[in-house]
């Protein structure tokens, strides 16, 4: 699936065909690795890669727009998401037990 999209992210990034935008919506973090990954991005050199993260909040969803690929690993994105003042109160439990369930997975041990 991911070859299909690339394919038609570079159809569309060639201006010969009519696909002139695309939108890709994922959750899955290395789903998300595999679509963007472009050895021939260089930092910012490309105008046309846009970044969002959508972001569910108690007053309905909350989009944010990135100049750069925001996604890293899981577990750095999970202690970005508790770091963020804004954070939702209610999804605070999920996301700790997240972080200690990629600890666990990894290996690691917790001590408190």
């Amino acid at each position: 699936m991911s070859a299909l999209i690339k394919r038609v992210l570079s159809e569309a990034c060639s201006g010969k065909v009519a696909i002139k935008q695309v939108f890709a919506l994922t959750h899955n973090i290395y789903f998300h690795k595999e679509v963007t990954f472009d050895p021939d991005r260089k930092a910012d050199k490309r105008a046309h890669d846009t970044f969002w993260i959508v972001r569910k909040t108690n007053e309905g969803s909350q989009v944010e727009g990135f100049a750069r690929n925001p996604i890293r690993t899981s577990y750095e994105l999970l202690w970005e998401e508790i770091r963020k003042p804004s954070r939702p109160a209610l999804t605070i439990q999920n996301v700790m037990r997240r972080i200690l369930e990629c600890l666990r997975l990894s290996g690691m041990t917790f001590m408190p």
